[in-house]
């Protein structure tokens, strides 16, 4: 089970709204949307980190993309996880 903490909870909560149907979250969005939080580089640099160690985020080919689907544009019958409380209860289930 992976857990999120509260900072991290914090970036999701104003980054997860906002993703478009690419699936995408790179750093320069993480620093837009933690400027809102008022953090740090260093803060943004920490949780962005984070999130790729629990691989909730990761690379692929230079790509950073959500390990889960977060975005509105996907198939009809897959529920997209778009707030917090839909990660978390994903997250209960992953190991």
């Amino acid at each position: 089970m992976k857990t999120l903490t509260k900072l991290e909870k914090d970036l999701l909560t104003i980054a997860l709204p906002n993703i478009d149907g690419t699936n995408e979250y790179n750093f320069d969005c993480a620093l837009i949307d933690s400027k809102k939080l008022g953090w740090s580089v260093d803060t943004t640099k920490g949780v962005f980190g984070s999130l790729m160690n629990k691989k909730i985020l990761w690379d692929n080919q230079g790509q950073i993309l959500f390990d889960m689907i977060v975005c509105d544009d996907n198939e009809d019958e897959d529920e997209f996880i778009n707030t917090i409380e839909k990660m978390e209860k994903y997250l209960e289930g992953v190991a």
